[in-house]
């Protein structure tokens, strides 16, 4: 068996599973293959590197491989290429059905990570009960406040921004820049009050719905956020496509804190709960 690195010239043997993913790559998302003994495709992995961390976004082994250790290959040869001394470990946040185990975590597990509960969860939401709901704010902008697409922005609003992720990691908090400004945040935003960042929204295509990525708030107060989600229901309406689900990753009590307000404020009712779970694994161990 061999992992390759999935480039444009091999890429059309692997992305069947991935496609999405593969179209909407970034510089620091790095996509490997399995190819098994008869040059087939058998494995696909999508890792990010943060650069202190390795995190797993995607994993999967053909299903009619399964069973024949070629998982635990293909996380072996991770390791041994990625075993750097500026990345100190791997890492993989799922959110799994409460009461329900996770059958990755499971093979994760078995194979020397850490599994644990974190603070978190996942709730889905019928996206035409929200659209329903709005507006989820009861003041407009005001004359010193203006709203401007997160991945059109300025380059001095993007280095306030690393510079919120940078304030916001040092306070152990979560914010991410990349996410943020990136291309698919098609739906999110930026506040600007007196041209400084006020609150921002990143909200990104996902399965069959949107997904809430990440949010900011200056000085914990969630009113520009909800005139950011107002923006995006308004934007979500005006395609021909409309989205049907509405996914809130909260993790932080920032995120929970704004999907509670959503609840209590517009009983809107989430269709399914999901606990986020964390596996990780210090490099070094697994050769």
């Amino acid at each position: 068996m061999l992992v390759t690195r999935i480039t444009e010239a091999n890429a059309f043997a692997f992305t069947t599973p991935i496609e999405e993913l593969w179209e909407n790559r970034s510089a620091n998302e790095i996509f490997l293959g399995l190819v098994d003994d008869t040059d087939s495709a058998v494995g696909v992995a999508m890792l990010e590197d943060t650069g202190l961390e390795l995190e797993i976004r995607y994993f999967a082994i053909a299903e009619e491989c399964r069973g024949r250790g070629y998982g635990k290959y293909f996380l072996e040869r991770i390791f041994e290429n990625f075993d750097q001394p500026l990345i100190s470990r791997i890492s993989c946040c799922l959110f799994v059905d409460e009461g329900k185990d996770s059958e990755f975590l499971s093979f994760l597990g078995h194979n020397g990570f850490q599994v644990d509960t974190i603070e978190g969860r996942r709730s889905v939401y019928d996206l035409f009960e929200v659209l329903q709901a709005a507006p989820f704010c009861r003041s407009s902008l005001s004359a010193a406040e203006k709203i401007i697409p997160a991945r059109s922005a300025k380059d001095d609003i993007k280095l306030e921004i690393y510079a919120l992720e940078d304030e916001a990691e040092a306070k152990g908090m979560i914010l991410d820049a990349r996410r943020m400004l990136s291309r698919e945040n098609v739906f999110g935003g930026i506040l600007l009050k007196d041209e400084r960042i006020s609150s921002m929204l990143a909200i990104m295509p996902f399965l069959d719905g949107v997904r809430i990525e990440s949010i900011y708030a200056s000085h914990g107060s969630l009113i520009g956020v909800m005139k950011l989600l107002d923006r995006a229901v308004q934007v979500i309406k005006t395609r021909e496509d409309v989205p049907e689900k509405l996914y809130i990753d909260s993790v932080g009590a920032t995120v929970l804190g704004f999907e509670d307000r959503l609840l209590s404020e517009k009983g809107v009712e989430p269709e399914a709960k999901m606990q986020a779970m964390i596996a990780t694994k210090m490099f070094g161990g697994l050769k």
